[in-house]
Parts: structure tokens; sequence; C-alpha cells
């Protein structure tokens, strides 16, 4: 357990949050959902709470990609 606390908290430099998201922020998003004053227009949606590091998954792998189609035109 002590292994993966120490990965985790390594990690939240490179979350563009720079913080470890807690069972409350998860708690936040349940609640406004839930309250149908305020996410009454909100239907069929799926909710990524993960202090953005699917945002910088996703740029890593666009930044891949051009690497990618890079060499291999400079192979051609």
């Amino acid at each position: 357990m002590e292994q993966v606390e120490q990965f985790v908290l390594s990690d939240k430099d490179f979350l563009p949050s720079r913080t470890i998201g807690l069972p409350e922020d998860i708690a936040k998003a349940i609640a406004f959902l839930a309250d149908r004053n305020s996410s009454s227009y909100i239907i069929g949606h799926s909710l990524v709470i993960d202090g953005g590091s699917n945002l910088i998954s996703t740029l890593m792998q666009m930044d891949f990609a051009k690497v990618l189609k890079l060499t291999q035109q400079q192979s051609q």
C-alpha cells in the first residue's frame, strides 16, 4: 500500500490541478448531479473527475502521433 501512495503522490505534479483527488471531490460531483435544480439539463453524460489526467494523457498521445508521423516522413 505504501508503494501505491508514493506513486500517487509523485504523480500529482503532472496533473493540471497539481493535487491528488479526495473522496470529497467525487462527493461534490455526485451532490451536484443529484441536485436537480442545479443539474436539470444534464442528462446522459459521463463526468470525468480526475484532476485533468485524462487531458494530459490525450495530449501525450497527440504528441506521440506527431512524432510518429514525422519519423515516417523522414524515412521515406
